[in-house]
This record gives C-alpha cells, structure tokens and sequence, in this order.
C-alpha cells in the first residue's frame, strides 16, 4: 500500500539465500496488498523463491500482467521451477507480450499451455532450459505467430539444445509460412539472442540456422564476439554483444544492455 501507483516490478539478486526466506504466505499478501493491477513483473537470480510462490502469485497478478520473467528462480536446494509453475501461470496469464522463463526444469509440454493462452507474446527468452525439446520450435511457430524476439543464451552446444541448426531453421520457414511472407515480404522475427559467455565456440551448429533467418529478414543477432561466424559481414544484419548474464526486458535497459560488434 505504500506504493499505490506501482505497475512494474523490477527485482534483480533480491531473494538471495543468505536473507530469511520469503514464503509463499508473504507473497500471497504481498499481492493482495497492492493497489492497482502489476503490468509487468520480474523476478532474477533469486534462491528461495520455488513452484508454490508462482502459484501463489499468479491469481492476484497474471490476468493483468503483459510483461513476466523469471529468470534463473530456484530454491536453497537448487531445485529449479518446473511445469507446475508453468501451469499456473498458463491458467491466470492471457496478456502477456514479453515471456521469459530461463534456468528451469519445464519441458516443452508445460510451455506449450503458456504459449497456447498467450499468442500475443512478441519476446520469448527460454535460455539455458535444458529439459526442453526439439519440438519447442513447433510449438513456437503454432502459438506465436506475432513472434519479434527470441532468446537462447548460455547455450549448452552439447547435441541436446532444443535450439540448433535444424530446429531453427524449420521455426525460420515455418513462422515465414504462417506470417504470409512467402512473396518476399519476410517475417516478423527481427532479433534472435544466442550469446553463450565461454571460450568454446558452439556457434558453427546453428550458423546455418542464422544464415536462413537473416535471408527471411532478421535484422539483428546478439551473441559472443568471439563466436560471431561468418554473418558479421552481412551487411543485412546487426550484431550485437550481451554486457549481463540474463536479458530482462522488465529493467527497461533496452539497448543499453548490448555492445555493438566491431567488426
């Protein structure tokens, strides 16, 4: 109540595991006591924060919330949300445009409800979910067809991202499909974000991905400098280099949060 004209929420390392614990109870309360509907809530690197708060949440906030994220959310334990999270926020979210769901143990089953209630959703961050499948992209293509904006960082380039190559390329021709743009018009999807902070390069198993994305008409791509592949010298794409582990849409950074690529 102390803060009546409260719309988004930004906390970023706030929920870590050296403070008492925020229990779903507090939550609870927390969302009863606001004033007006949140429009955008985002929660990062928090380590108390489990399923039961995203459930406890989501009556009071999701019908009202455009913008969600929870990134890298998990417990004392490290046991990760899962689809039980998911499915609450499925049940209560119907707005949403910004959706990002990073460090978790969703599969693609529990996404596809979220995506399904969603299709307004423009910004889709995913990264680092290692239980997705490679059928994530066809879920993508059926539900998103407004899709600007897709996010895969901290990619593990171990054969099991649910985002290569193949699997980008089919979402590329597919949502090209679904948009129309068969007559040279190009798709909707302008930015993709592969960055990847390690020294060994994964990038060559989805740089054929990148390369029908940008022919299709993607304008602009955020990953390693060290990893850019060969499309930096396109001059039909940007390329850009994240500065943060996770991008959060709900800090309002917006380009603020890249470097450009000298190339």
């Amino acid at each position: 109540s102390a803060l009546p004209s409260l719309e988004r929420l930004c906390l970023v390392e706030c929920f870590a595991g050296t403070v008492d614990a925020v229990t779903p109870d507090c939550m609870r309360r927390f969302c009863a006591g606001l004033r007006r509907p949140l429009r955008a809530l985002t929660i990062g690197s928090a380590r108390c924060l489990t399923d039961e708060h995203v459930v406890v949440m989501m009556p009071a906030l999701g019908p009202s919330l455009t913008c969600l994220e929870l990134l890298d959310v998990r417990d004392r334990n490290h046991d990760y949300l899962s689809n039980i999270a998911m499915d609450s926020i499925a049940s209560h979210c119907g707005g949403l445009e910004t959706f990002g769901f990073t460090d978790s143990c969703v599969t693609t089953l529990g996404l596809e409800g979220v995506l399904r209630n969603n299709p307004g959703i423009t910004t889709l961050n995913l990264s680092r979910n290692i239980m997705l499948g490679f059928d994530t992209v066809d879920v993508i293509a059926s539900y998103l067809p407004r899709l600007e904006v897709l996010r895969d960082y901290h990619r593990v380039g171990n054969g099991n991202d649910w985002l290569n190559n193949r699997t980008l390329t089919s979402l590329v021709d597919s949502l090209v499909l679904s948009d129309g743009a068969g007559a040279g018009r190009g798709m909707r999807l302008r930015r993709i974000g592969l960055y990847a902070k390690s020294s060994k390069s994964d990038v060559p198993s989805i740089e054929g991905g990148v390369a029908r994305a940008i022919e299709c008409g993607l304008k602009e791509v955020e990953i390693n400098k060290e990893s850019t592949g060969s499309f930096v010298s396109d001059q039909r794409v940007k390329v850009y280099e994240s500065k943060y582990k996770n991008y959060a849409a709900g800090s309002r950074y917006g380009d603020e949060h890249y470097q450009c690529v000298d190339v």
